[in-house]
């Protein structure tokens, strides 16, 4: 009895010293796969100028918009993605003045390799305002997928590893970020098996304006973090809630005041959850 006791406890010694479970995440979704989330952004965007009222001007923002994914086709490595927006509202206060925005339907088709990372855009009728849905809630959202790309082999509970993404602006105009993901567990999330994730991201941000006409250029910064519940069975991004910050320096032209320089911060709240 007493040589039992001994062998199992340096089997349990012996097991509890063996690595943890592997893991390969990749983005190999199905044929035909419909998946819809909700996202819901609060925010708030202050900025500053010379000779403005109050010595800056405030707003804030809260709304949701609905997306739903769809796999058009698949091949050994890559999947085309179609991404539609199909309705949501946004309310927009403004030194104590109030707007609601209806957020016009809208669609994107892109190729996603097996590491999740958008390697061409093949379709993109986004429209915010009137114009290319530069800064919508899509866009914001894209940072919780795409900042949390895979890596190439194994992870382990805990791995990290560290990436780039490119995202557009405007045409020809690309926002270079560089990303720090981790591991958290691997654990059941709303009855599916999940990889949680944090991903921390960073990148400069800087656009020069004057080739459309605008005598405009702007620099500053981008950082945000997220944490993703990815189901790595079905390839299905379940849940994420992060952060995103921007600082902003912007300086225009004016034929009657010259050169209007401004400083701008804005910080969003992202939840994203599966429908």
């Amino acid at each position: 009895m007493r040589r039992t006791v001994v062998w199992l406890a340096f089997a349990t010694f012996v097991v509890s010293c063996l690595p943890a479970h592997a893991i390969v995440l990749r983005f190999t979704p199905k044929d035909g796969l419909v998946t819809k989330h909700n996202t819901t952004i609060t925010g708030t965007t202050s900025m500053t100028m010379p000779g403005m009222e109050g010595g800056a001007m405030k707003m804030t923002m809260s709304g949701s918009v609905v997306t739903v994914e769809k796999v058009l086709s698949t091949t050994s490595d890559t999947a085309t993605v179609e991404t539609k927006i199909t309705g949501g509202k946004m309310t927009m206060n403004m030194q104590g003045e109030k707007q609601a925005i209806d957020i016009p339907e809208g669609r994107i088709v892109a190729e996603m390799d097996d590491r999740g990372r958008m390697v061409k855009m093949i379709e993109n009728d986004m429209n915010f305002g009137g114009g290319e849905m530069m800064g919508s809630p899509l866009d914001f959202n894209d940072f919780a997928e795409f900042s949390a790309a895979f890596p190439d082999g194994d992870l382990q509970v805990k791995d990290t590893w560290a990436g780039t993404m490119q995202l557009p602006l405007q045409e020809g105009v690309q926002l270079n970020i560089s990303a720090n993901s981790r591991l958290l567990e691997l654990a059941t999330f709303q009855g599916r098996k999940c990889a949680k994730i944090r991903s921390a991201f960073k990148g400069p941000v800087s656009l020069d304006m004057s080739e459309q006409g605008q005598q405009m250029h702007m620099t500053g910064s981008l950082t945000g973090e997220f944490v993703t519940y990815y189901d790595y069975v079905n390839s299905v991004y379940v849940s994420s809630d992060g952060t995103i910050t921007m600082t902003m320096k912007m300086s225009m032209d004016d034929p009657e005041e010259g050169t209007v320089n401004m400083n701008m911060k804005m910080t969003m709240g992202l939840k994203t959850k599966l429908m």
